[in-house]
């Protein structure tokens, strides 16, 4: 077809090997990330902070600097960086301020 007739169509013509295809200009590409893991990175907690879990309090006293502000998504990363394997799949974070401690929640995969 005519390049005019796609400029007042709004579309675009895409080359491929296999074919031609027709592509809106205008269409919108979805992100990878989802709206909820972009709001928890942007959550930003200070340490000293203590994390809980598996039932027990872990000294992470070597991770992370006293001062430093740290976002969700670095707190998972430094802790997967020092062999916490718990860390791998999908977290959120649950800040308990009266005790300023630290919960992470992990998403857990059923099967069937």
């Amino acid at each position: 077809m005519n390049n005019d007739l796609f400029d007042v169509l709004g579309m675009k013509t895409v080359e491929t090997k296999e074919t031609k295809k027709e592509v809106k200009k205008d269409t919108v590409v979805s992100k990878s990330t989802n709206d909820a893991e972009e709001k928890s990175s942007s959550k930003k907690y200070v340490y000293p902070f203590k994390i809980h879990f598996g039932g027990e309090t872990r000294d992470v006293d070597h991770i992370f600097t006293e001062g430093a502000e740290y976002t969700e998504s670095e707190i998972k990363e430094a802790m997967l960086n020092h062999q916490f394997y718990e860390f791998s799949g999908e977290v959120s974070f649950d800040y308990r301020d009266k005790d300023n401690v630290l919960i992470p929640i992990f998403k857990h995969h059923k099967k069937g």
